[in-house]
């Protein structure tokens, strides 16, 4: 069974369409303690650990989350950290799972993250943007797209195909701009974006970079990008 686990306020048309591609759609419950924009982001309230079927979230929310999540065959387990709006305490789960690689900022994310990445032979990389998994967008274990410097220049120290894109062309709603990890997800055959990926500026460059590397690109609706926090597929 394929399960999208996604923001409770992802836009109706785009969750019609997710349902042609799985077995289930997840949605999560906004979290009082995080900046209600983002309070419902599953990459600000989750972390999934596939190979090990568990997946870490915030201790205050941990009811909702095993409400939301029963019956996905996971266990939810708590992290020790508690979340907050106010940066860096937001940022505990945003870490991005890359091939052999974990980004995020070290030393904001939880310990639970950091020790699964120790069990598993995964090396943290440690990067300057907080917000990593907003930031990437996840096309296989070698390649990224991504407007992020930081996050770029790890990349090409790894030897990773990475694809930079412009800051603009995804919006979130409290905020000048939001990111293109945030605004999509991979199940590990298709690169799907919540609107339109010919709306951005560099649409066309992204749908053929996701190609060049295997991957089909579906559009979820007509809309411009919006970021609803990463679609996780577990």
């Amino acid at each position: 069974m394929k399960i999208a686990v996604c923001d409770s306020r992802i836009p109706i048309s785009a969750k019609k369409k997710l349902y042609d591609y799985c077995d289930r759609i997840i949605l999560l419950p906004p979290f009082s303690a995080l900046h209600e924009p983002v309070s419902a982001h599953p990459d600000m309230l989750i972390y999934p650990c596939r190979e090990e079927k568990i997946i870490y979230t915030h201790p205050g929310y941990l009811s909702k989350c095993c409400e939301a999540l029963g019956g996905s065959g996971f266990e939810i387990i708590p992290i020790c950290e508690e979340a907050s709006e106010k940066y860096p305490n937001d940022i505990l789960l945003n870490a991005a799972h890359v091939g052999k690689y974990i980004f995020g900022r070290a030393e904001h994310i939880s310990t639970s993250v950091l020790k699964y990445a120790e069990r598993r032979g995964l090396e943290f990389i440690d990067i300057k943007q907080g917000y990593a998994k907003c930031s990437i967008c996840s096309v296989s274990d070698n390649a990224i797209v991504t407007s992020d410097p930081s996050v770029l220049n790890a990349a090409e120290k790894l030897k990773l195909d990475a694809l930079k894109i412009c800051e603009s062309g995804v919006t979130l709603k409290g905020y000048d701009r939001g990111f293109i990890g945030g605004a999509s997800g991979n199940d590990g055959e298709n690169v799907f974006f919540c609107g339109d990926i010919n709306k951005h500026p560099d649409g066309e460059r992204i749908t053929d970079f996701c190609v060049s590397h295997g991957k089909k690109v579906v559009s979820l609706s007509d809309e411009a990008l919006y970021d609803i926090g990463t679609m996780f597929f577990i």
